[in-house]
């Protein structure tokens, strides 16, 4: 896998449309689990998913504010 930018906070937005990766951590925990990814269209964020590629990455998440990070070199 590439490289990876910094991790930037749930009010900053992307610029570019795409996958990314996400910082999940659960409720009432200090413990961060990855590697998960969603996709930004430019407006919202996707379900989250374990798969750089997966199915959830066609439905919008509830919860849209998100900690990510993108790669720094396109994924194919």
């Amino acid at each position: 896998m590439s490289k990876m930018t910094r991790w930037f906070p749930p009010h900053i937005k992307p610029c570019r449309t795409g996958v990314y990766q996400i910082k999940f951590t659960p409720k009432g925990s200090s413990e961060s689990y990855d590697p998960f990814y969603a996709t930004w269209n430019g407006k919202k964020w996707s379900c989250i998913s374990y798969n750089l590629w997966g199915e959830n990455h066609k439905q919008f998440d509830s919860l849209q504010s998100k900690y990510w990070r993108g790669f720094t070199k396109e994924q194919t």
